[in-house]
């Protein structure tokens, strides 16, 4: 599993000195030359790749490179942009749909409340099993509708799911991982 670059927010505030880190086009040139190098070895972009922002450049990423797949962890990342670009990351995922892996990033801390957790759970099945619209529960301070008092709670946005067809939900859910990491990348043995 590798993880490249942040979202695109963090590009325009926190890596906004582009002589110092780059653009955030910069960030895949050494993961796109290891992929070329090591065809052989299956890897996993966390966070849709860490460009959930840019379908067109997953699609890229996943024609040039068939040892890649995508997992679709950073809940309120996800939730934000995937959201946003509704349509077409549906479409990405059901024309790649065993490219795609069932990813939380929860980490486990003592003082974060069981809703925390729920929280970021409902919304990964909401985002990818249905249809609703409606407003995140996970405040995001990455989501920017306008500059926001430093005292105000932040904004949340919009969550649009995609309501994905069974068939590739059983493959994002576990059917993937399960050829992936328990029977092998070139197992055909899957249930």
């Amino acid at each position: 599993m590798v993880h490249v670059a942040d979202p695109d927010a963090w590009f325009r505030k926190t890596y906004a000195d582009v002589a110092k880190y780059g653009t955030k086009p910069d960030q895949y040139k050494g993961l796109e030359q290891m992929l070329g190098e090591f065809p052989d070895i299956h890897w996993i972009g966390a966070h849709m790749g860490g460009d959930p922002e840019h379908p067109d450049h997953l699609e890229s990423l996943l024609e040039r490179f068939p040892n890649l797949c995508f997992d679709t962890s950073a809940t309120k990342w996800q939730v934000r942009e995937v959201s946003a670009r509704r349509q077409a990351i549906r479409d990405l995922i059901c024309r790649h749909p065993e490219r795609f892996l069932f990813g939380s990033d929860l980490v486990t801390r003592h003082h974060l409340a069981r809703e925390h957790y729920v929280s970021r759970y409902w919304c990964q099945r909401t985002l990818w099993e249905s249809d609703w619209e409606g407003p995140s529960p996970i405040a995001d301070r990455d989501f920017d509708t306008k500059p926001q008092e430093s005292s105000a709670r932040p904004a949340t946005p919009a969550l649009c799911g995609l309501q994905l067809p069974a068939d590739v939900l059983r493959q994002v859910y576990y059917a993937n991982a399960e050829r992936l990491l328990v029977t092998g990348p070139d197992s055909t043995a899957i249930k």
